[in-house]
């Protein structure tokens, strides 16, 4: 049996759509589909009727699914395809590191909170030595705060523990 072809028409972080145009209508290989990658990812609807996979999961990885799905000869997704998830290849270990950190410190410190810390520190050096001139510390304090405003979101989206 040939491996069916597949496109990936759309792909978030944490979701991505696959089409197997040839098995469209084909009932019985997306209920085999929705089984086989239920290993692999959290939550896998199917659609017969469009020839649609949709792969939802919080630590998605489309590299490791069209892997997993080719050598289980589910479908194949051309490889200039694969390609384009180069930035999936960086992201992911960066999403390990800021979840380690997250489990060391009980949920206290996270990438994004080292990130802000280190670009007020930066400009905040930058003042201190004198280095007012623009963009040095003018930018290192606009990151910082750029990158404060996702942990400000969540601060005020959660009570505050006060004793």
């Amino acid at each position: 049996m040939e491996t069916p072809k597949a496109d990936i028409v759309h792909r978030t972080s944490q979701r991505m759509r696959v089409r197997v145009p040839s098995k469209k209508g084909d009932a019985d290989y997306f209920a085999l589909v929705e089984k086989e990658i239920s290993a692999k990812v959290k939550e896998v609807r199917t659609n017969p009727d469009t020839g649609s996979i949709l792969l939802i999961d919080k630590e998605l990885d489309p590299h490791a699914v069209c892997q997993f799905a080719a050598d289980h000869q589910l479908f194949q997704v051309p490889t200039e395809i694969m390609s384009k998830f180069f930035p999936m290849t960086v992201i992911q270990p960066i999403r390990v590191v800021n979840h380690r950190l997250e489990q060391v410190t009980g949920g206290r410190i996270n990438l994004l909170g080292v990130a802000f810390m280190a670009a007020v520190g930066i400009g905040g050096y930058q003042l201190f030595r004198g280095k007012v001139k623009l963009p040095t510390w003018h930018s290192a304090l606009w990151y910082a705060f750029g990158l404060s405003l996702p942990m400000f979101q969540n601060m005020s989206a959660s009570k505050p523990n006060i004793q």
